[in-house]
């Protein structure tokens, strides 16, 4: 289980606006031209708040390998309406 993230990522309005006028379904996710750079702020504030280690196992997160995941701990496949909800993102 993850650890609590004891200040979760804040959507900011120009994100919000992105997310209401770009998402529908959870596949939306991976529209890379209109989500990467508010994935980009969540994965970076994650990297910050979670010590640059992985939720689950507690490896270091590289940098040199790829990009890391977002993990939706709720499933998006199963509630979409949780996909960008910060207290959902490790």
């Amino acid at each position: 289980m993850p650890n609590k993230i004891a200040t979760p990522y804040t959507i900011n309005n120009d994100e919000q606006a992105i997310v209401d006028n770009n998402f529908t379904l959870h596949t939306d996710w991976d529209k890379k031209s209109v989500f990467d750079g508010i994935k980009s702020n969540i994965r970076n504030f994650l990297r910050i708040q979670q010590d640059n280690e992985c939720c689950y196992c507690k490896r270091e997160l590289g940098f040199d390998i790829k990009e890391v995941d977002i993990e939706h701990i709720t499933p998006k496949s199963l509630y979409s309406h949780f996909t960008f909800e910060p207290l959902n993102l490790a």
